[in-house]
């Protein structure tokens, strides 16, 4: 499988956007962020979703428009819940 997003990209959302623990809902603890974050490394669609649909792959999280980054945020810790509960690391 050919990875589309590069490590430092991925790094930088992931270190950027798991940071803003304001948007995290109670239930992704760290353990478990821990555990997705293994899981959805190599994952072209999560990536692909969230960094080409809010104008990645060149962007730094932390210069996003400020709307921009609220709805890139919330998708990623929405696409985190949904994928915690279908690999078992939560329940629904």
């Amino acid at each position: 499988m050919t990875i589309m997003w590069g490590d430092k990209i991925r790094h930088a959302y992931w270190n950027y956007l798991s940071g803003m623990v304001a948007y995290c809902p109670p239930r992704l603890t760290a353990r478990r962020m821990a555990k997705l974050r293994k899981l959805i490394w190599n994952d072209n669609a999560f990536w692909g979703d969230l960094i080409y649909r809010h104008g990645g792959g060149s962007t730094d999280p932390a210069t996003m428009p400020p709307e921009v980054l609220e709805h890139c945020v919330s998708n990623f810790y929405g696409m985190l819940s949904a994928f915690a509960v279908e690999r078992g690391v939560m329940r629904p």
